[in-house]
C-alpha cells in the first residue's frame, strides 16, 4: 500500500469520525432543554462543517474505490454502505435543514418544539454508525 493510499485512508477514517461527531453534537444540541433560537447559530455552523467533511468523505471514498475497484464493485456490504451514505445525506442534509428552518421561522426567542428534529437526528446518528461499522467490516474483509 502506497503512502498516498494510506494517507487517503486515514483522512477517510478521520472524516467518518468527524461526521459521527457532528451528528452526535447536533443531537445533543437538540436534546438540550429548552431549545432556544440562539442555538440555531451553532446548529448552522455544525451543518456547514459537516457539509465540508461530507465532501472530503466523497473525494477520499472515490479515490479508495477507484484505486481498488475489484474489491468493491461486487461487494454487497459496500453498496449497502453507499445506500446508507445517500440516506444519511437525505436525512441529515435535507430533512434536518428543513426542520431547522421551520424552527428558526417559528421561534421568536422563545422555546420551540423540536421533537421531529430530534427523531431525525437520532435516525441520522444510527445511519452514520451503521456506515462506520460497515466500513470496518469491509476493510477487515479486504485485508
Amino acid at each position: 500500500m502506497s503512502t498516498l493510499h494510506t494517507t487517503i485512508l486515514i483522512l477517510h477514517v478521520i472524516g467518518a469520525a468527524f461526521i459521527i461527531g457532528a451528528v452526535l453534537f447536533s443531537l445533543i444540541l437538540l436534546l438540550r432543554k429548552p431549545f432556544l433560537k440562539a442555538n440555531l447559530g451553532l446548529a448552522k455552523f455544525i451543518d456547514r462543517f459537516a457539509s465540508v467533511v461530507v465532501g472530503i468523505q466523497l473525494l477520499t471514498g472515490l479515490y479508495l474505490y477507484f484505486s481498488e475497484p475489484e474489491n468493491f464493485k461486487n461487494n454487497k456490504l459496500f453498496w449497502i454502505k453507499m445506500g446508507l451514505f445517500i440516506l444519511s445525506g437525505i436525512v441529515s442534509g435535507g430533512a434536518m435543514k428543513m426542520k431547522m428552518k421551520k424552527i428558526a421561522m417559528s421561534a421568536n426567542g422563545e422555546t420551540v418544539d423540536v421533537s421531529s428534529a430530534k427523531t431525525l437526528a437520532w435516525a441520522a446518528l444510527l445511519i452514520v454508525l451503521a456506515m462506520a461499522i460497515l466500513g470496518v467490516v469491509i476493510a477487515e474483509n479486504a485485508a
